[in-house]
């Protein structure tokens, strides 16, 4: 049986949620005077994702990805972690942590 074979079934409120929140959790700069910042990237990266809210982040995000932005001001390479929650993680992440 491949996927044309299997009969559609309508979206249901647990498997598409409507109420999604996308949130800035974590950012740092990188120089951007480096061959390939985004090697360099990873040890910011990593250890966020140990922290206490690194790890929260990670457990109860439905989509979790970083985003890469050159910043003319200072030169650097502007790395952001976005994640998006549904509406009582939103809550619970905005009154541990703050909403960025």
């Amino acid at each position: 049986m491949n996927l044309w074979d299997t009969p559609a079934t309508p979206l249901s409120r647990q498997t598409w949620p409507c109420n999604m929140h996308k949130v800035v959790v974590h950012d740092f700069n990188i120089s951007s005077e480096l061959d390939d910042p985004d090697i360099y990237a990873a040890d910011p990266l990593w250890d966020w994702q140990q922290t206490e809210m690194g790890k929260w982040v990670m457990q109860h995000s439905k989509d979790t990805y970083w985003i890469r932005q050159v910043d003319p001001l200072k030169y650097n390479m502007q790395y952001k972690v976005v994640a998006s929650f549904e509406e009582q993680d939103f809550i619970f992440f905005s009154l541990k942590w703050g909403a960025k």
